[in-house]
């Protein structure tokens, strides 16, 4: 994280932002609770408090009191949504630091999902040593970790350790 995001004004931002989505995410285990007690209540002779939901929607009250402070906290010690706006948010987008996560979740995305067991809609199988051979290389082109033949010597001997240890020698089936 860079000493940009590290700063009090940054945190207090985010603190908001996650106070925000917290509270959201537990009113909707409440809702989701009080739905799934009240259809045991229906089909038993439970009531609310022993129905399954019910420590559900302890947590979800508990969850949306503590978001609701550490948003009132954050926001008395500064922290605000304008940083979402969107003058800011193609600063950011546009960004070399999230050009680059984009890239590694790209290719994680490439790795467990295209190149896991087959290529999907094709049925073509790809072998787990390549896969992750080319996972690897890619990794490490892109951002330049050091000379290509110093790549593709790490990717080899990597590839090939977790191979031999997890595929052969630990007897674990690898996709």
């Amino acid at each position: 994280m860079s000493e940009k995001n590290n700063k009090p004004e940054a945190i207090k931002h985010w603190d908001v932002l996650f106070s925000l989505i917290l509270f959201i995410s537990s009113l909707a285990l409440i809702v989701y609770s009080i739905k799934i007690s009240l259809e045991a209540m229906q089909k038993t002779d439970a009531v609310f408090y022993t129905a399954p939901g019910f420590s559900t929607f302890v947590i979800g009250i508990v969850l949306s009191v503590l978001s609701i402070s550490q948003g009132i906290i954050a926001w008395k010690k500064g922290g605000n949504l304008r940083w979402l706006a969107l003058s800011n948010l193609k600063k950011i987008y546009l960004s070399r630091q999230f050009l680059d996560t984009f890239l590694v979740f790209l290719y994680l995305c490439l790795y467990m999902w295209v190149f896991w067991e087959t290529i999907p809609f094709t049925h073509i199988r790809v072998p787990f040593w390549l896969s992750t051979f080319l996972f690897l290389f890619g990794m490490m082109k892109t951002f330049r970790a050091t000379t290509t033949k110093r790549i593709l010597s790490i990717s080899i001997v990597t590839t090939a350790v977790v191979q031999v240890a997890f595929g052969y020698l630990m007897g674990i089936p690898l996709p």
